[in-house]
Formats: C-alpha cells, structure tokens, sequence
C-alpha cells in the first residue's frame, strides 16, 4: 500500500511538473500540499483561488485534488492588476482540468471564466447536468458560440479540455476530440475584475457537481490536439 501511494505521488509530480512545462498563464494543481485552508495557489501566477463551501482534500490511488461533494462547493478566484490575463493575439486560449463526476443535476461552469463582473457571459466548459453531456462555450456577452455536446464519463477521474485557436472551438475528453464548432468569436480576457470558476452555476447560483477535481490550468495559446493527450495520458496514470 505504501509503495502504491508513492508510486501515485510521483505520478502526480510528474503530470505537474509537464503542464508547467507547458507555460500555462493560471495553473491551479488543487493537490493538498497547494491547499492552505480556504485557499489553493496558483502555482504560475503566485496568487490564491477562494474554496467556498470547504471543499475537502482527497488523496490516495483513487484519486487526488479538492472533493467537492456537496452543493455550494466551488473554487473562485477574482482576477487583479496582479494576476495575468489572457492577452493574447487573436485571442486564443485553452483551459484543462482533471475531474471526477460522480453526479450533477443542472447547468453549471465545470471551468471558466465571467465575461463580465455582472455575469453576462461565460467562456469555459460547461457541465449538463441534466443530460450527463458537457459543451465548451465561448462568449462575447453579446453573442455566444457552443461546441456539440459529449457524454462524460462517471465515477472516474476523466481529462476534460477545450481550445479556441480564433477559427475553431474544441472540446476534448481523455485526450479525443469529441466537439468543435467554426467560431471566429473574441473573448474579451484583457479586462481584469473576472471571475475563474470550478464548479459554478449561471446566475451566481451554486454548483451541483458532486465528485473532485484537480490540475486546472489556463493557457494562452489553442493546445493542439497532441498536447491534450499527452496531459491526458500522464494523468491516467496519476491523476486516478
């Protein structure tokens, strides 16, 4: 048992250690020794996101990152003149998160960030739960643009991704593509008083995700698809 759970933090390690090397802007590894409390470190940008409702640490082989079991439970952080934004030329960007769904039952950001500090739009992933199906979205507040809907796995942990290279938004699950749509939308991300979410619902409501989370990173480039598998495979053997 010991040797297993060693085993699985140096795994851990090692997927932390090639995101980083991957230069993301915001990168939230939400593992226990990056959790103080009700605050978790961005790792790159050297400031903390906000865990509401106490969302607890979950370590061992079945898994590691923030539980968040409970509804109320999310992460926020508010960006400031102190945090890095995405901007970027054409404005493209791609957000990756490792995630446990063991239900949820509406609508909610999975990860994203508020297009504007009154909530008018959201970029990121978002989470249906009614139909057990994800959707990436990116929005203007004026306008808003989704991929096709994919059913996500349950009770596992699962590699969830999107990217917008200014032509075209993807949605990635376990490293596959399942997604995409032509959108040539520019998300407004050189504003800062936004809000990054996990586990948000619209309107400012709570999540009702009910599961884990861990490694949630923001980039200011689209990942291609061959970077997205290979976070996705380091993680099947850590972040599980």
């Amino acid at each position: 048992m010991l040797a297993t759970t060693i085993q699985h933090v140096m795994r851990q390690r090692t997927l932390k250690a090639m995101l980083l090397g991957m230069r993301p802007v915001h990168y939230w590894p939400l593992l226990p020794e990056t959790v103080n409390g009700s605050q978790a470190m961005d790792v790159v940008a050297a400031t903390t996101a906000t865990l509401i409702g106490s969302p607890s640490p979950v370590v061992g082989p079945a898994g590691t990152g923030l539980s968040l079991g409970a509804s109320g439970q999310y992460i926020r952080l508010t960006e400031n003149a102190n945090l890095p934004n995405l901007r970027t030329n054409g404005q493209n960007f791609s957000l990756v998160i490792f995630v446990r769904i063991d239900s949820a039952s509406t609508a909610d950001v999975l990860i994203g960030r508020d297009w504007s500090s009154s909530g008018a739009g959201w970029s990121g992933v978002l989470l249906l739960g009614a139909t057990g199906s994800l959707v990436a979205r990116v929005s203007t507040g004026a306008a808003a643009a989704d991929t096709g809907s994919a059913i996500y796995p349950t009770a596992t942990w699962t590699c969830v991704g999107m990217s917008h290279d200014h032509a075209n938004l993807r949605l990635y699950i376990d490293g596959v593509q399942v997604a995409s749509v032509a959108t040539a939308l520019a998300v407004d991300f050189a504003s800062t008083g936004r809000s990054w979410v996990i586990n948000r619902r619209f309107e400012n409501l709570n999540g009702s995700l009910s599961g884990a989370a861990a490694h949630a990173a923001a980039f200011d480039r689209a990942l291609s698809a061959s970077d997205f598998l290979a976070i996705s495979l380091a993680g099947r053997n850590g972040a599980r």
